[in-house]
């Protein structure tokens, strides 16, 4: 499947199981890129001295992955 990719052979986009590969990949990158954003949104919070309770509520994260990012800002 790479190879073809990479040799720019698009004839596998007819086909329905490269079809539902590729929407998964996309849709693991998405999330991955809403995590990645609600981290950062998190870490920022920490920096402006908001309290971890009103982070957690309002990014859904844990205490647990909270106290994690706030050992990277002190």
């Amino acid at each position: 499947f790479w190879s073809r990719v990479g040799r720019g052979d698009l004839s596998y986009l007819g086909n329905k199981e490269y079809k539902g590969k590729i929407m998964r990949i996309g849709e693991r990158l998405i999330e991955k890129g809403i995590e990645k954003g609600i981290k950062q949104v998190a870490y920022n919070m920490l920096a402006s001295n908001i309290s971890v309770d009103v982070i957690s509520k309002a990014t859904n994260l844990s205490l647990q992955e909270i106290k994690k990012l706030q050992r990277k800002v002190h």
